[in-house]
């Protein structure tokens, strides 16, 4: 420990003898390190920004079963000749097989006409049984949810209610959904043209069977019994379905993520490699200024090692340096990006995330960068023989 502590005051008390040559050397490995904390720090918040928005939007208790409507032959998509259409017939035999704890509805999305009057334009018409209104949590302009006793109601999005004179005005006016009529019974606050009705304004398509589990934890459990089921109603089997749920919609948001900071940080780090050649570039000049130096204390019994051991001490040393003065310029970009960030996306709730794992990256980099970029200077100092170190000028 002694000899460590004596190795790293040498060092510093040498980079502070070489102002200028020790800030040459570290200035790129500072912008190197400045743009890994301040890509991970805004990817951390980002990730931890989207998590939030998908649990305040999303159910992780429930599950989603479509059948697939194509099929992968030879790289190109066909449709099946017969894709399942869900019923409640199905619905109810696969809820009697998965037990109690399991309710299910059917759901269903598409492109409709709505007209009223003078009002001709298109939307997207969300309907679903009653299971799907009652789990689903939205904040209203105006007016109130769907219910249960609901048929012909519906709920639209504030884009359609303006133009039937405003959130107010709108509730209870009739108008044609894709061919039906139906009424305005509240108003959503959301920016897409959109219409949200009960389960009679249905078509005879495609569904999306929607599960609720009663335990979160048994989402993975019912998954599995989901599509051992599958296998057992349907010539297809599971493969003929897709299976999602919430969960999977988080992974999925991790991967990404995780592959955007390998991708990043891959760039990043070439700024940092560039700085780390730039520090042996320093050093091998610092041996050569230094070489009478090297050639007396090996003639005064410095051992080969012990010149390896001081180079690579003071390389850490410029490495850390770097990486600590990098640090906290990475953190003032975050600081400054932010709130631009924010202005830019309407006061969008985002904030940088600084993880443990983050600052142990940087911890790492200026270990590295010194370890490695330093040990060809200080083989070249060591290897110096200390009659001729001693005679150079």
């Amino acid at each position: 420990m002694s000899r460590l502590l004596s190795l790293t005051a040498l060092a510093w008390r040498t980079l502070l003898q070489h102002p200028l040559q020790t800030f040459l050397s570290t200035l790129g490995l500072v912008i190197g390190v400045a743009s890994l904390v301040a890509i991970l720090s805004l990817a951390d918040g980002l990730e931890e920004f989207a998590r939030e928005q998908i649990s305040s939007t999303t159910d992780l208790q429930s599950m989603y079963v479509d059948a697939r409507e194509y099929e992968m032959v030879d790289g190109v998509a066909i449709r099946r000749d017969s894709a399942v259409v869900f019923g409640d017939a199905e619905v109810a035999a696969l809820v009697a097989h998965l037990g109690p704890d399991v309710r299910g509805g059917l759901r269903q999305s598409r492109s409709v006409l709505v007209e009223q009057d003078t009002l001709r334009t298109a939307a997207r018409l969300h309907v679903a049984q009653p299971l799907i209104w009652e789990l689903a949590e939205v904040e209203l302009a105006a007016g109130r949810s769907l219910t249960a006793e609901d048929s012909n109601a519906v709920v639209v999005s504030a884009p359609l209610a303006e133009r039937l004179g405003g959130a107010e005005a709108a509730l209870g006016q009739r108008f044609s959904v894709g061919g039906q009529e139906a009424e305005i019974v509240g108003v959503r606050d959301e920016e897409t043209p959109a219409v949200y009705g009960a389960w009679a304004l249905a078509a005879p398509e495609a569904s999306t069977l929607v599960l609720h589990v009663a335990q979160a934890e048994n989402v993975s459990e019912t998954t599995d019994r989901v599509r051992a089921w599958l296998d057992e109603q349907f010539p297809q089997g599971a493969e003929g379905f897709t299976i999602a749920t919430d969960e999977m919609r988080t992974e999925q948001l991790a991967k990404g993520m995780l592959i955007f900071k390998l991708v990043m940080g891959f760039i990043t780090g070439i700024s940092v490699v560039v700085g780390g050649v730039g520090v042996m570039n320093v050093l091998l000049m610092t041996v050569t200024e230094r070489t009478q130096e090297i050639g007396i204390r090996k003639a005064t019994g410095a051992r080969r090692r012990d010149i390896v051991a001081q180079f690579l001490a003071e390389a850490v040393m410029v490495s850390a340096a770097g990486s600590a003065v990098g640090l906290l310029a990475g953190l003032g970009i975050v600081f400054t990006a932010v709130p631009i960030i924010r202005s830019l996306a309407d006061d969008m709730p985002f904030r940088a995330g600084f993880s443990l794992g983050s600052l142990l990256v940087v911890a790492a980099v200026a270990v590295l960068v010194g370890l490695v970029f330093g040990t060809y200077p200080a083989w070249r100092a060591s290897r110096l023989s200390p009659v001729e170190a001693i005679r150079r000028d």
